[in-house]
């Protein structure tokens, strides 16, 4: 990253605060970032990347709030400020700090202490009392993300180059910033409602994630696994993720991640293809009427659901998208509320490895 080239003109945008409701501030803070995005110059290489591969996210979350779903927006809007923010932090950081070893180390033991003075531990525990259930998930993946891109931070910048870490550092802030957020944001949306005064009481899903890893596993076969080689790492992170949370009893968080990856991995595990317009309307009103009438917190399984209505119709209409939604995601959140289905038997072993380390390597 070559920083001394760099021109940053707009002053890097605070977390929303006030007294407006939740989504009124979700609206501003989307704004903020926006800006962000339209008035940065820099000639730092890194931003050129950073800039176009947050545009879809931003422009996507602008569509939620439109729709009237201020948590998909929320959800959308934060994929994309953790690089914004990343950038920002690096910028602010100086010179000194992406080009001198121990001024990098200075600022990534600053960020450490600040994340535990913040954030603590990942316990169960660690985002209790965030209501609705789906702001509650969002802030436990910010919590884990935050821990991991610190960790990542230092590793990265001995095996990469000094600019590159001091950008994960600026991640983890960043994601430790959107769980203090998110705080602010439950007191905004008041006391849970009639729909969400029941929570959402989640259990272990071990065996949900050894399927759907089992699954992605088989499907890794030439030539898909060639030609999309991203996309399964994408959906192995996901569930690594999730596997990761699951562990940790952040369990709302855990089940977000586990839908998600569902979601990009469908395209990789089957071949998917869009619903007719009746069988989709007929899903969606299903869909709809099975979380309105399920008791307690639905917001998780609303947040997949508002998705698959805005990839259904409008100008961005993805009917792939939408048909994954309806087949594979919402009925997975459903069964992940029920008990755990019997965990299968482990496969017998083909391959017996042996890794030997050469001595100094």
């Amino acid at each position: 990253m070559r920083f001394l080239a760099s021109i940053v003109i707009a002053c890097g945008p605070s977390i929303a605060v006030g007294g407006e409701d939740a989504a009124t501030r979700i609206a501003a803070e989307l704004e903020r970032w926006r800006s962000f995005a339209r008035e940065t110059m820099s000639f730092d290489p890194l931003w050129a990347s950073v800039k176009s591969g947050s545009a879809p996210g931003l422009e996507r979350a602008a569509a939620a709030l439109r729709d009237g779903h201020p948590w998909l927006a929320l959800q959308r809007l934060e994929g994309a400020r953790l690089n914004l923010a990343g950038f920002d932090f690096a910028q602010r950081s100086g010179p000194a700090a992406a080009t001198e070893a121990p001024a990098f180390e200075v600022e990534w033991r600053r960020v450490g202490v600040e994340l535990a003075r913040t954030l603590g531990e990942e316990r169960a525990d660690t985002c209790a009392g965030l209501h609705p259930a789906a702001l509650r998930a969002l802030a436990e993946v910010a919590t884990h993300a935050a821990h991991a891109l610190h960790k990542a931070g230092l590793p990265y910048s001995e095996s990469s180059d000094l600019g590159s870490g001091l950008f994960y550092v600026g991640q983890a802030q960043a994601a430790s910033s959107f769980v203090t957020w998110c705080r602010t944001l439950a007191s905004a949306t008041g006391p849970p409602s009639d729909a969400t005064a029941g929570g959402l009481s989640l259990r272990p899903l071990a065996v949900e994630l050894d399927t759907l890893e089992r699954d992605l596993l088989a499907a890794y076969r030439p030539p898909v696994s060639l030609d999309r080689h991203g996309e399964f790492i994408s959906a192995s992170s996901l569930l690594n993720d999730a596997r990761l949370l699951d562990r940790a009893g952040l369990r709302h968080g855990a089940l977000l991640r586990y839908l998600q990856a569902v979601l990009l991995s469908a395209r990789l595990r089957t071949k998917p293809t869009p619903l007719a317009p009746a069988e989709l309307e007929t899903r969606l009103r299903d869909f709809s009427q099975r979380l309105a009438a399920r008791p307690g917190d639905g917001t998780i399984g609303a947040l997949f659901l508002d998705a698959a209505r805005g990839a259904a119709a409008g100008p961005d209409a993805d009917p792939i998208t939408a048909a994954i939604h309806l087949t594979e995601v919402l009925p997975r959140y459903f069964a992940a509320l029920e008990p755990a289905p019997p965990a299968a038997p482990p496969p017998e072993a083909q391959v017996t490895v042996t890794l030997v380390r050469w001595p100094f390597t």
